[in-house]
C-alpha cells in the first residue's frame, strides 16, 4: 500500500481493504485505488514492487511520480482505474513538494467510518433495458466507482441480480442517479426478492417475487430482510412501475448478508 506521510486513515481501513481484495479474487488488476488523490492509497501486488521501483527510478525526471503510476498500470495491461468508494484515506498536509507552494487538496469521497462495505455475493446480472454504450448491468453491482446507464425505461422493465447460491440477506440498498446527472434517477420503481426451487438452473430467474419497498427520491433501502421473509434469497429485482422520459443510472446495488445459507 502506497501512502504519503500526511494522511488520515478511516477507521478499520485494513479490514475494509481486505474485504475489497477478497471480492476481486480471480480478476486481473495491477493497482487498486482507495483514494482519488495522487500518491495516496494505491495498492500493489508485492511481486510488482521491483518493477514499479525501477520504473519510477528511470522516469521520475520526466513527470511527477503520481502521473507515472497511471502509465505503470497501463503498461501492465490495466487500461482503466479501479477506484473504490468511499475513500479510506484523507490528505491532511498543506505543504507541497514544490518549494514555496501549498497543497490543500481534499478527497471529498473520504468517510471516517467506511467499514460498511456490502458483501454482494457472486451473481449474474440481467436487464431488458436498452444499455448505453459500455455502462452494462455488472457495473452497478461492483464496489468500484462505476455504474449502469440505460436509456429511458418503460413500465415493466427490470434490473435483475441472480445469486450463484441462495443467501441470507440482512440489508439491501439501491442508489440511482449521479452527481453529474441527478435527473437520471428511477422515479417510480419497486425492490423485490425471489426464491428458487431446489435444483433450479443457475442464472435463471426466480418464478415469483415479494416486494420489499418502493423507491423514494431515486433510492430505496430495506433492512432486516431476513426477518421479513421466510426464505434464502436467490434473486434481487428492480422493477420500473411507471415509464419515464429521463434515462436511468443505477449507481449501486448493495447487498449485505447475515450468514451463509444452509446447504
Amino acid at each position: 500500500m502506497m501512502l504519503e506521510d500526511d494522511v488520515r486513515c478511516a477507521k478499520n481501513f485494513l479490514t475494509a481493504m481486505r474485504k475489497v481484495v477478497a471480492s476481486r479474487e480471480g480478476s486481473y488488476w495491477v493497482t487498486l485505488e482507495f483514494s482519488k488523490l495522487g500518491y495516496i492509497g494505491k495498492l500493489y501486488h508485492s511481486k510488482d514492487l521491483p518493477r514499479l521501483a525501477h520504473f519510477l527510478l528511470m522516469f521520475y525526471q520526466e513527470m511527477p511520480c503520481d502521473w507515472l503510476l497511471i502509465h505503470f498500470r497501463g503498461l501492465l495491461a490495466q487500461k482503466d482505474a479501479i477506484r473504490f468508494k468511499p475513500s479510506l484515506f484523507q490528505h491532511t498536509g498543506y505543504y507541497s513538494s514544490y518549494r514555496g507552494s501549498e497543497n490543500k487538496l481534499k478527497d471529498d469521497d473520504f468517510e471516517e467510518d467506511s467499514l460498511d462495505i456490502p458483501d454482494n455475493p457472486p451473481a449474474s446480472l440481467q436487464t431488458n433495458m436498452d444499455v448505453f454504450e459500455k455502462y452494462d448491468a455488472a457495473k452497478a453491482y461492483s464496489n468500484v466507482d462505476e455504474y449502469f446507464w440505460g436509456k429511458a425505461p418503460s413500465t415493466g422493465d427490470f434490473f435483475l441480480v441472480v445469486f450463484d447460491k441462495p443467501a441470507k440477506v440482512g440489508r439491501i440498498r439501491v442508489v440511482t442517479g449521479s452527481d453529474d446527472r441527478q435527473s437520471d434517477v428511477l422515479r417510480h420503481g419497486a425492490l423485490e426478492v425471489g426464491e428458487k426451487a431446489a435444483g433450479a438452473r443457475r442464472g435463471g430467474q426466480c418464478p415469483s417475487y415479494i416486494t420489499l419497498g418502493e423507491f423514494r427520491s431515486g433510492n430505496v433501502e430495506v433492512g432486516d430482510v431476513d426477518r421479513k421473509i421466510a426464505f434464502d434469497v436467490s434473486c434481487v429485482r428492480i422493477v420500473v412501475t411507471a415509464g419515464q422520459k429521463e434515462w436511468l443510472i443505477i449507481r449501486s446495488v448493495s447487498v449485505w448478508t447475515t450468514q451463509p445459507a444452509s446447504q
